[in-house]
């Protein structure tokens, strides 16, 4: 129960993030147009992408360590802080020196270029807090420091909209502010009594050595979710990325199930025996994939008059991709979960392994279908890709446990039991004082 109640928990905080995401979508489209929509998910993609490559899997290394229970929390944070102050000094020179020589773009100009000085340290901070913080099995501080995040910068975006001030360089300066001010929430939750420590170079050596390989598939995986989105601007307009991010945005809301089992799934399965591990994983998979194949044939349904009614008329080009991207959406919400598995057994390799073999998928149809057929040509790849990513962690799944992969896929009766027994006990817990046993 306690499982589920976290699930709900991270899931519940998903659900407020995203509302808060969307909300903020629809100002930017409202006030800044399909280009504006395009600029601010470009800056967004290269900031992710270079916060993942600058981490160097030490996020991967801090869950795995203190899962493990093999170095103290305050070593990690300490050995999380020298990396981020030593790529903070290496993101400003290499802005400077990019806005100095050059006209200070990349994706967004002006002003707002130099933002990305500030914003890659601070959302790699974000990042190797959080990860300390699911180490840890602290899901409440987690799930705090992650809303904190959007309760700020849709207020302020909210502000800047209301007084005619919303510019792509405020818009970013308050996303970037956004994510220190939640570093402070999450260092609030980490403790005092764990800043002091200082980095140690063997323990620093180790989560680098056992991390890197794993967030190479993280940022390959990343690149699987956006690279699209690099080539749309590529073949066509910073406004057609703009259409495709919304579409993107409102699909990837049924990954809110799928993300919330992974964040309290991950460290549960790296601390359990191997045969513990196999037989839970199978379960959380096909029951995540049925739950996640009902709200994605929700949001299909939904999408064609919803996508209108509330970003407007100008942003009826994101139907199409939307409903192509469906199918790869779901089958991404079942891999999620066996790569979780794979990595509690210490192979993060396979995932890398996963991750590039669906990479060059996307890059291939990506070059096929978008110059004939746009952005729903992109969302087709995009399905594409997701769908090997699934077939492989699956069969390395099999592999591993030795389990049936239709385990993994096809749900079970003694599953409607399980939702009943947990359906029976919610009940029990908040029912009112005296009913409970009735």
């Amino acid at each position: 129960m306690n499982f589920l109640l976290n699930v709900n928990l991270v899931l519940l905080t998903q659900v407020a993030v995203y509302g808060l995401a969307f909300a903020l979508r629809v100002m930017i489209a409202r006030a800044l147009g399909a280009e504006g929509q395009g600029e601010y998910s470009l800056f967004l993609l290269v900031v992710s992408v270079a916060s993942s490559v600058a981490t160097l899997g030490m996020s991967l290394g801090n869950v795995y360590f203190i899962g493990k229970a093999k170095h103290p929390l305050r070593v990690l944070l300490a050995n999380s802080h020298l990396l981020v102050l030593a790529v903070a000094v290496v993101a400003s020179a290499v802005v400077l020196a990019v806005g100095l020589g050059l006209e200070p773009r990349a994706f967004v100009s002006g002003n707002a270029f130099w933002l990305y000085a500030l914003a890659v340290p601070a959302f790699m901070e974000f990042v190797l807090l959080t990860a300390l913080l699911q180490g840890s099995s602290r899901f409440l501080a987690l799930n705090i420091a992650v809303f904190a995040r959007g309760s700020i910068v849709v207020p302020a975006a909210a502000v800047l909209w209301a007084g005619g001030w919303l510019t792509m360089f405020s818009l970013l300066a308050a996303w970037v502010g956004s994510y220190v001010l939640a570093d402070i929430v999450a260092l609030g939750a980490i403790g005092v009594r764990n800043w002091l420590a200082r980095p140690r170079w063997a323990v620093l050596r180790e989560q680098i050595a056992f991390g890197a390989p794993g967030q190479v598939a993280t940022v390959v995986q990343f690149l699987n979710y956006r690279l699209d989105q690099f080539l749309v601007v590529a073949f066509l307009t910073t406004a057609a990325v703009g259409y495709y991010a919304v579409a993107v945005g409102v699909g990837e809301s049924v990954w809110w199930i799928g993300n919330s089992v992974v964040t309290v799934l991950l460290p549960r399965l790296t601390g359990m025996k191997a045969e513990e591990a196999a037989e839970l994983t199978p379960l959380m998979c096909r029951n995540t994939m049925l739950v996640s194949l009902a709200a994605a044939v929700a949001v299909a349904l939904a999408s064609p008059l919803a996508i209108e009614l509330v970003f407007g008329e100008e942003f009826s080009p994101a139907v199409a991709p939307l409903l192509w991207l469906m199918p790869g959406v779901v089958a991404l919400s079942g891999a999620k979960i066996l790569s979780s598995y794979i990595f509690s057994q210490g192979r993060v390799i396979l995932n890398t392994y996963a991750a590039a073999i669906s990479l060059a998928v996307t890059l291939l149809f990506d070059l096929l279908l978008i110059p004939p057929f746009g952005i729903s040509g992109a969302a087709i790849a995009s399905s594409l890709a997701y769908g090997t990513a699934f077939a492989l962690t699956l069969y390395w799944y099999r592999r591993l446990s030795g389990n049936n992969v239709w385990e993994a896929v096809i749900p079970r009766g003694s599953d409607a039991r399980l939702y009943l027994d947990v359906a029976r006990r919610l009940g029990g817990r908040y029912a009112p004082v005296g009913k409970a046993g009735t």
